[in-house]
């Protein structure tokens, strides 16, 4: 009895308290702990409800300890012990580093957060401080790791010691006053390599300064004044270059250089500093030009010239091209003439584009371009034509459908690949080949075409047969009128209502016999056919084809019988000739197909053979084929421009004194 008494009381004076603690006017003084501690939560004031159930808990009344505000004040202690913890977590997740550690100034911070926890929730404050244990030697470990590795560093690794103070403030926490000490560091690493670079400059020791400012641009873009203090470097070094590096490393160097300089926005105020250095660079490099041509060095003269081209059109220099650019292109325009004299197209081709880059103006270029172009490519341009396939009687003229339809389709499917020779130009064709068979000579080259297709009709037949028979169809001959009983009972009334149909109509059915006859026809078309090098009069490829085709009806008499009446009826079959041409089409189509793999994408076969013969330092040969390949390769539309270069220098590692 006094046991119950003691706890009737406590509780009363729990509820008075939470009652004195609600943070919303209205709410009941009966309210659970668990909505007072929800309520506290919400309004942020759970520290001070906590504290107020901590003071309740501590007071000692007539019968004891208040246990039911020691169990409030846990509950509300292990929810804000939790709150706590998120908090913390929180924050190091927010601050944590790319390679999974949290900065030691975050954790400092977390790690108060967990002392004040151990007066809440001991149990989650314990496991808590022993996983920031963990996170802060995983920091520790890491830093000790950069710290060891900077202290191996030599002095001038600027980019890596930066870079290593700067994940080392980062581990610490920048704003840390370790951290704060780590950047100042880095900031007088940087203002040591800029000054160092400013007195190689002003030494003139110029890779020095350039590996300085390189250095600090790399890690730190934006420092003060560090583009106008590489950019002076830069003009430097052109200066230098030009002026004293007189080999093609150097000159390539100084080019790159200005080309560079080129590019900045404020270029036109550099360019007047520049400008007696390029100037003496340029002539420099049009002597080294002049001189490599009188020597015949074709391709050491080319790469003077175009370096002395690329500097003055970068330079804006008003002035034309010099003698020395004249020499050489008259000296190349030469070589290219001869080359087409010398039935070299695509060696003269390749000259022509030399000229081209070093003096497009040059006189009758145009014009000789044209010419030789035209020339490659109808050279390049594989020519067919197809002879009528032989045959007696009708076979002659199917052998003449076969060869113009396979004519159409070659035609049709590869317009930029092949030309088609007409057939007047075929028979010129057939008459050198019997004047070359008559004098035993396969060495004779037939001009008018690549390849030739010849062929012979082996079978051109079209059977009929026609098998005659009878059929017995059931059919309506007639109809009787048969009287409907519905009618005379309606007509025995008073009729008041519609008439139905006086008679019904019951149709008669009879079986009819009617003669028929099953037409039935199967053409046959049979070819053998080669393909042969005109070049050579050899066969490249020979094969037979039989195609067959079966076309089938049906013909019945005319008949009447009463009210039935069956039209006389004729099988509607193509003719012998309109077969025969069906399967004509069929043998072109598959002739076709296999001469349109055989001569497809002729420009990657000539690419190849050019390959082949450059393997074997045949550099004439390989050009013709490049040439081929450069030819067919425009005509489709397709990029050319590294195909032209590659021609242009095979033409001139093919001069002999080259």
């Amino acid at each position: 009895m006094k046991t119950t008494t003691k706890h009737r009381l406590g509780a009363i004076a729990l509820a008075t308290l939470l009652s004195a603690c609600a943070t919303q006017p209205g709410k009941e003084a009966d309210q659970g702990i668990g909505q007072q501690i929800a309520a506290a939560e919400q309004a942020g004031n759970l520290e001070s409800l906590f504290e107020k159930f901590s003071a309740e808990a501590g007071k000692k009344g007539v019968f004891g300890e208040n246990k039911e505000a020691q169990a409030a004040m846990k509950e509300a202690g292990m929810r804000l012990a939790a709150l706590k913890q998120e908090e913390a977590q929180s924050l190091m997740k927010q601050g944590r580093l790319p390679g999974g550690q949290v900065p030691l100034a975050l954790l400092a911070q977390a790690e108060s957060i967990a002392a004040r926890m151990q007066r809440w929730d001991t149990q989650r404050q314990s496991a808590f401080v022993a996983e920031l244990a963990g996170q802060r030697a995983q920091t520790q470990a890491a830093l000790d790791r950069l710290t060891a590795a900077y202290r191996t560093l030599e002095e001038g690794a600027l980019v890596a010691r930066y870079r290593s103070l700067s994940e080392s403030a980062a581990l610490t926490g920048e704003t840390s006053p370790e951290g704060q000490i780590l950047l100042r560091n880095r900031a007088q690493l940087l203002q040591e390599a800029y000054e160092a670079g400013v007195h190689a400059l002003e030494a003139k020791r110029l890779e020095v300064a350039e590996a300085h400012f390189a250095a600090i641009r790399e890690i730190a873009p934006d420092y003060p004044n560090l583009d106008r203090q590489l950019t002076q470097t830069r003009v430097s070094q052109f200066e230098f270059l030009a002026g004293n590096r007189r080999d093609d490393a150097g000159a390539d160097q100084a080019l790159a250089l200005y080309a560079a300089l080129h590019q900045r926005a404020d270029f036109a105020d550099l360019k007047p500093q520049l400008a007696p250095a390029a100037e003496g660079l340029y002539l420099f490099m049009a002597a080294k030009g002049g001189a490599a041509s009188g020597e015949d060095k074709l391709p050491e003269a080319y790469a003077w010239l175009q370096r002395a081209r690329t500097l003055r059109n970068l330079q804006g220099s008003p002035q034309g091209l010099s003698a020395e650019e004249k020499r050489y292109a008259e000296q190349i325009y030469t070589l290219a003439d001869a080359a087409g004299k010398n039935n070299q197209p695509g060696l003269a081709l390749g000259y022509l584009f030399v000229v081209q880059d070093v003096y497009p103006d040059y006189p009758e270029l145009r014009r000789s371009l044209r010419e030789i172009q035209d020339r490659t490519l109808d050279r390049a341009t594989k020519k067919i034509t197809a002879a009528n396939f032989s045959g007696s009687g009708d076979s002659a003229r199917l052998g003449g459908s076969v060869a113009s339809r396979l004519t159409q389709i070659l035609f049709s499917a590869m317009p930029n690949d092949v030309r088609i020779v007409e057939r007047e130009q075929l028979q010129a064709v057939m008459r050198e080949q019997e004047i070359v068979a008559m004098q035993g000579s396969s060495n004779v080259k037939i001009s008018s075409a690549d390849y030739l297709v010849q062929g012979a009709i082996l079978e051109a037949t079209v059977e009929n047969s026609d098998k005659k028979g009878r059929k017995t169809v059931r059919v309506v001959t007639r109809k009787n009128q048969i009287a409907n009983p519905e009618y005379l009972t309606w007509a025995k009334g008073a009729r008041n209502t519609p008439a139905p149909a006086e008679f019904h109509e019951e149709p008669v059915y009879e079986d009819i016999p009617i003669n028929i006859s099953m037409q039935r026809k199967v053409g046959v078309l049979s070819v053998s056919y080669r393909i042969v090098d005109a070049s050579n009069a050899r066969m490249v490829f020979a094969d037979n084809l039989t195609r067959k085709r079966t076309e089938s009806g049906e013909s019945s008499e005319g008949v009447q019988l009463g009210e039935f009446t069956a039209p006389m009826k004729i099988a509607e079959l193509p003719s012998d000739s309109e077969i025969l041409e069906g399967l004509v089409g069929e043998v072109a189509e598959q002739i076709g197909k296999q001469m349109i793999e055989f001569l497809h994408d002729p420009e990657v076969k000539y690419e190849a053979a050019a390959e082949r013969h450059k393997s074997e330092d045949n550099p004439a040969a390989a050009a013709e084929m490049l040439a081929n390949a450069w030819a067919l390769t425009q005509k489709k539309g397709k990029p050319a421009e590294t195909l032209g270069k590659q021609l242009r220098d095979l033409a001139l590692r093919t001069h002999p004194a080259a």
